[in-house]
């Protein structure tokens, strides 16, 4: 049987995942994740909502590289 390969997703229309099921779940199944965000942008207590279990899987995925930042500088 041939694995099936689902590529790079995008995490739309959220810049932190609000799930972390649902962030586990990738990791297992995509190759990456990208996320929209502007190039200044500042992380706010209002922006990480979520438990500090999604925080904590989140910042160690986007330090081994499976999460990355997609600027929309070139589309402004």
């Amino acid at each position: 049987m041939k694995p099936i390969n689902f590529g790079r997703a995008l995490y739309y229309p959220h810049i932190f995942p609000q799930d972390r099921r649902w962030l586990r779940t990738a990791a297992l199944y995509q190759d990456g994740l990208a996320r929209i965000v502007p190039r200044n942008f500042m992380a706010t207590e209002y922006d990480r909502h979520g438990s500090i279990d999604i925080l904590r899987d989140f910042e160690a995925l986007q330090t081994a590289g499976f999460i990355d930042d997609e600027y929309p500088d070139h589309v402004l």
